[in-house]
């Protein structure tokens, strides 16, 4: 098998969807949603985990996995894109669709950035709580920021986040039929509601 699975199914896959987790943490930490949303999937789709940016061995949280992970969303991104390819090449699909979780959404545009020839149809493109716009909390940046690239990354102190920004990563980005940028409405305490819904601001109160 591919080593990714949540769910198989005899029937030729036609479209593909890759769950990518975020900062030191694996997709076995949401295994119930994925199996979840597994189960729920029409015949010719399969749900499988990104392990492109997980330690092996890991389980959830472990050093091994938080230290790919801080490697800077360039490394994170080029490492999902052979993992897509691999994917995409092993199972004959010919429709992607990326969930990204937290900086796995980050890590998910780079991707695109270095899949443009890859010849499949982009279905859908979800980011779950992602810093699109940066932004590190005050109690990582003086533990984190001196040594990791991801950090460095999120106070806009590389070219990775500008870059993300640029026509041909929009150009990317704009080829998938669907864009969802979902938020938490109170402040997870990690990415802010300005940062995930690229809106940089609050969110409007709402009624009811």
């Amino acid at each position: 098998g591919l080593g990714h699975n949540v769910a198989g199914s005899e029937v030729p896959i036609q479209h593909l969807v890759v769950f990518v987790h975020g900062l030191g943490v694996n997709g076995a930490v949401h295994g119930t949603a994925l199996e979840h949303a597994a189960a729920a999937a029409p015949q010719g789709t399969r749900v499988v985990r990104s392990k492109a940016n997980t330690a092996a061995g890991a389980e959830g949280p472990a050093w091994g996995t938080m230290w790919l992970t801080l490697g800077g969303v360039v490394a994170g991104g080029q490492r999902l894109a052979v993992e897509i390819r691999q994917l995409v090449g092993d199972t004959g699909a010919t429709e992607v669709s990326l969930v990204g979780g937290s900086m796995g959404g980050l890590f998910c545009r780079q991707a695109i950035c270095e899949l443009q020839d890859l010849k499949v149809t982009w279905r859908s493109f979800i980011t779950l709580a992602t810093p699109h716009l940066g932004g590190v909390p005050r109690s990582w940046a003086a533990f984190f920021a001196a040594w990791t690239i991801t950090v460095r990354d999120l106070g806009w102190s590389t070219p990775a986040l500008p870059d993300l920004c640029g026509e041909e990563a929009v150009a990317g980005l704009s080829r998938f039929r669907q864009r969802v940028a979902y938020a938490p409405v109170v402040d997870d305490g990690i990415v802010a509601w300005g940062t995930a819904a690229l809106s940089g601001g609050e969110p409007e109160v709402l009624d009811g």
